[in-house]
């Protein structure tokens, strides 16, 4: 590695899943994939400055265990010869892509994991490392811009109130919504760009269930325009996006998530054209001609030690996050003969309205715990790597799940960086992380969701505090250097 000038390298690679493999996300989906929409990649980028590299890497997979994500982290470390903890995975979370197998499938055609799916998984894995050692392979000397644009119109807050206080899936307009698109430009001497990465908080599922074509959703639109305006390759870091959906989500037909990619392209490509880091002051020049004429020109502004080029570092640290109650066995045992007295009814009675899967989505999970419960593996909680990594001024801290956004949002006011891309979804996902005070209002998030991930309950509400704490005391920590 060179000890002064920054480098940076990029690769994306194509991932295709044959068709017939589940798409998760979307519980009530009977279908596997039928055909193909906006197309699933793997993007790494490797920046190295002062002897110290940093891996990021972004798979459009829908979501990914733990141990499969520290596998496939210590694959990255091995390649890039640097450690773990400098290894960033990031995962789009769209629910038109498939999944690394879990303890419980997020639905689909088949209840268990096919043959065929758990080879895709493996071949992705070795995608993600192949793509990441061309873009180590692809070092050269570069600059780096950072910028942040307002987006309106395109996201809100799923977190809808009802008249008797409680909360379903939906709209609440007024509850937190984080609208800013964060981006870093990496760009060679000339300003031809290498990679832009583009972070923003937002579940990709413009598309609904009824599209059975495997598709990145709005962040395939979103990449391609950033590509053919700006050159160079374009990587998405998903964000805080727990309680954040579309404006127009769930769409039953295709075409919304190109408006929305195209429309959040516009604001990343925006936020570069217009970066906030470095600085730049306008320099005046008179101009003769049959009158005065002043002309003005911007100038970056470049410290004294720009040749040093941006500090490189990294670091992590596994937290505990508790469980709020552990389930008894036999509550278990009796939801278990409850839910398939039901599903026996529906299938027997078919209605388009209720899918089996929604049942058998209990029944999993409930069966899983019962096996954690009589192994004895059972835990009150979980250990999981909190990370962050400085580039220059920017700032990136990661979690592993759907992060409520009011979380993202409280590491990123108390960053001392300049830009701070907060991502969720990375290092693989554990599950929702709403805040201490949603728990009030139940729903989906703090009651059910747990379900789906194979977790005995919900994360317990201390957690929120655990995460921005911990985050903020990591990436500020990075930045007292």
């Amino acid at each position: 590695m060179t000890e002064h000038h920054l480098r940076v390298g990029a690769a994306v690679l194509p991932i295709t899943p044959p068709l017939g493999i589940d798409m998760l996300g979307f519980v009530n989906r009977m279908r596997a994939g039928t055909g193909y929409g906006e197309p699933m990649e793997v993007g790494a980028i490797a920046v190295e400055s002062g002897g110290q590299r940093v891996i990021i890497v972004s798979i459009d997979m829908a979501v990914c265990p733990l141990d499969r994500a520290e596998e496939i982290r210590a694959s990255l470390s091995r390649a890039g010869s640097c450690p773990k903890h400098a290894v960033l995975i990031n995962f789009n979370h769209s629910h038109g892509l498939p999944g690394f197998p879990a303890a419980v499938k997020l639905g689909g055609q088949y209840p268990e994991y096919t043959l065929k799916e758990r080879m895709f998984a493996d071949y992705v894995a070795e995608m993600a490392v192949s793509a990441a050692g061309l873009a180590i392979s692809r070092l050269e000397d570069a600059e780096m811009e950072l910028g942040v644009s307002a987006v309106e119109g395109l996201s809100v807050n799923r977190r809808e109130r009802t008249k008797d206080g409680g909360t379903i899936l939906g709209w609440n307009p007024d509850g937190v919504c984080d609208r800013s698109v964060q981006t870093v430009c990496f760009k060679r001497k000339d300003q031809s760009v290498i990679v832009t990465a583009v972070n923003f908080a937002c579940h990709p599922v413009v598309l609904g269930k009824d599209i059975s074509e495997y598709s990145s959703d709005f962040v395939g639109p979103l990449r391609k325009t950033v590509k053919q305006v700006l050159g160079g390759e374009c990587i998405f870091l998903q964000g805080a996006a727990g309680n954040i959906l579309p404006l127009e989500g769930f769409n039953q037909s295709k075409g919304k998530e190109v408006e929305f990619g195209t429309k959040l392209a516009m604001k990343a490509i925006e936020s570069v054209l217009n970066p906030v880091e470095p600085a730049t002051v306008m320099e005046k020049f008179d101009f003769a001609s049959t009158t005065p004429i002043s002309l003005y020109r911007k100038k970056v502004m470049k410290p004294a030690f720009a040749e040093a080029q941006p500090v490189i570092s990294a670091t992590e640290q596994w937290i505990c996050l508790p469980y709020e109650k552990l389930p008894a066995r036999q509550d278990l045992a009796a939801e278990i003969e409850r839910r398939e007295e039901q599903l026996a009814e529906v299938l027997a009675n078919p209605d388009p309205l209720t899918s089996p899967n929604t049942v058998r989505y209990h029944i999993a999970w409930a069966k899983e715990i019962v096996r954690t419960i009589d192994e004895g593996s059972l835990q009150a909680d979980v250990e999981a790597p909190l990370q962050a990594i400085r580039i220059g001024n920017l700032g990136i801290c990661a979690a592993p799940g759907e992060i409520f956004n009011e979380i993202g949002l409280a590491v990123k006011e108390r960053s001392k960086a300049k830009v701070t891309f907060y991502c969720g979804y990375s290092n693989g996902v554990l599950g929702y992380f709403p805040t201490a005070a949603e728990y009030a209002y139940g729903g989906y998030e703090p009651s059910v969701s747990h379900r789906g991930y194979g977790q005995p309950s919900a994360f317990d509400p201390q957690c929120e505090s655990i995460l921005v704490e911990t985050g903020t005391r990591l990436l500020n920590g990075l930045f007292n250097e």
